[in-house]
């Protein structure tokens, strides 16, 4: 195509020469915040009951383990009274073993052995038990008075966290009925973030694991957060056509929120 002087400067026909130059250094793209699906968490209730307490709200600050709420329900006092049935129970079949083993030599040894079975079971009852108790989180104290004899009031099932982070979700108040498995408070732990980047397609082949990644956000303007070596995802999405990276920021100040 050949154009005039004043053709060209309508037109803004701009020419450069041809020449062979290095790719940028860097991949321009845009980055989402998300939590690590380890650092989000919810808390829940392994029992069926009634909301007596409430030690947490939306945006407290917890550790791992900490009780967020108690509990008051019916199948603890069913567990208190299986852990007493049982002891009792042990406690008698060992009176009676203890009698027929004595008299070996004048009963049938299939007395003994039966005796010996069911002070088995009855051991094995208890352990089961106490197993239940302990796997519930109830107080050891509360177990150990009942296993001794002397029972104390029925505890509260507390709630905790499974991991540290901020509350950021709980629908809840003091006298609320809650199912087992039911979500009541939603912990999202912000120590650790991940930047998930959508790549353009052409770009991908000049992406690799291990390459650092850099985050620019619009609320800290002219501040730069680096984070760990890059994890690149094996294909290319076939909705948006964007090859997946993810990069991990240590967010102890946590300036980065997702």
């Amino acid at each position: 195509i050949t154009l005039s002087a004043d053709a060209r400067a309508a037109l803004d026909v701009r020419a450069t020469e041809i020449g062979t130059t290095p790719q940028p250094a860097t991949v321009l793209a845009y980055a989402t915040l998300a939590t690590p699906w380890k650092g989000h968490a919810f808390a829940v209730s392994r029992l069926p009951g009634r909301i007596v307490a409430l030690h947490a709200r939306p945006g407290d600050r917890v550790a791992a383990g900490q009780v967020l709420a108690e509990v008051q329900s019916q199948e603890l006092e069913g567990l208190r009274l299986d852990i007493q049935t049982a002891r009792t129970e042990a406690q008698l079949a060992d009176q009676v073993y203890q009698g027929v083993k004595k008299s070996a030599g004048a009963i049938p040894d299939r007395d003994i052995i039966a005796a010996e079975v069911e002070l088995q079971q009855a051991r094995n009852a208890l352990e089961l038990a106490r197993v239940k108790w302990v796997a519930l989180g109830l107080p050891r104290d509360a177990l150990d008075a009942l296993l001794a004899g002397s029972p104390k009031p029925t505890p509260t099932l507390p709630i905790r966290t499974p991991v540290g982070g901020t509350v950021i979700h709980a629908d809840l108040s003091v006298g609320k009925v809650v199912e087992p498995g039911e979500h009541l408070f939603e912990v999202i732990d912000l120590s650790v973030v991940w930047a998930r980047v959508g790549v353009l397609e052409k770009d991908t082949a000049r992406v690799a694991p291990g390459l650092p990644v850099e985050v620019r956000l619009t609320a800290y303007p002219g501040e730069v957060f680096r984070g760990a070596d890059a994890a690149v995802a094996p294909s290319i999405d076939a909705t948006c056509h964007l090859g997946s990276v993810r990069g991990e920021f240590r967010n102890a100040a946590g300036a980065l929120a997702t």
